[in-house]
């Protein structure tokens, strides 16, 4: 009995040490971190960081698991990811004064140029990678590249933009007319109005888009004009776009001689 209770405190001790101090002083990487799952691989990611920070040192090289899950189809969080550019430039940050202007970052482009080239259609995580890629340019005085950068950022972000926007807008859409319909005119109105407030007309490199954007904010034209049906004042201060006049204008002056009646 005596027998079997020491070794069963042995047992613990030796869980203890497991771990707590083989962690501490191993940090060994998992035989595949390709096989974790993407929760598993962002706690892991964030957990080494931590050391390379405490260990000013310390490379972050862990980060190429990022490549690999890639390469491999495996999905990696969002934050597993940036966290690693973030982890790059750190740690070469406390290098940067003393290297040449073309060394300056070397690796972290290298790491962020290698994600972008086998990362999935993220066009969101795309567009935030290079403006990452804008500032490691604007920390280098590289001022030409970083506007590169930028431009190109945008083309990536735009489109997608441009998309949630039009989501947005139609979500306003349906509830103000869906107010209107419970008689709530004066919360109907304020739907309305943030889509009449969207400056459609400067999207004018995606017509395409442009279009959509112009036909949400006549929907709401007409949907504003219902709304204060009756009210000639409210009426009169109601002011559109020009270019939707053709739609818009006779409708609303038409609401405006029903209600001088």
């Amino acid at each position: 009995m005596i027998y079997s209770s020491a070794f069963s405190y042995l047992n613990r001790i030796l869980a203890l040490y497991i771990w707590f101090l083989v962690p501490c002083f191993g940090q060994q990487a998992p035989s595949d971190p390709t096989a974790m799952s993407s929760r598993e691989f962002e706690v892991w990611i964030v957990s080494q960081i931590q050391l390379s920070q405490q260990r000013t040192s310390l490379r972050p090289d862990f980060c190429h698991f990022v490549i690999d899950r890639l390469k491999a189809e495996r999905y990696t969080t969002p934050k597993s990811i940036l966290s690693c550019v973030e982890a790059w430039i750190s740690h070469e940050s406390i290098s940067a004064k003393t290297d040449s202007a073309s060394k300056r970052f070397e690796d972290s482009f290298k790491f962020l140029n290698s994600v972008k080239g086998t990362l999935p259609d993220q066009i969101y995580l795309t567009a935030k990678l290079e403006r990452r890629r804008a500032n490691l340019f604007e920390m280098n005085g590289d001022l030409e590249n970083a506007v590169r950068s930028y431009k190109t950022g945008l083309l990536f972000f735009e489109p997608f933009r441009l998309e949630v926007d039009q989501e947005r807008l139609r979500f306003l859409l349906k509830l103000g007319d869906d107010l209107i319909s419970v008689k709530q005119h004066k919360q109907a109105e304020d739907a309305y109005l943030q889509v009449l407030s969207y400056p459609w007309y400067t999207v004018s490199s995606y017509p395409n888009e442009m279009q959509a954007l112009r036909d949400l904010y006549v929907r709401a034209g007409y949907g504003l004009i219902g709304a204060r049906r009756g009210n000639l004042a409210a009426l009169k201060q109601i002011v559109f776009v020009p270019a939707t006049l053709k739609e818009l204008g006779p409708v609303l002056e038409q609401a405006i001689r029903e209600a001088e009646r």
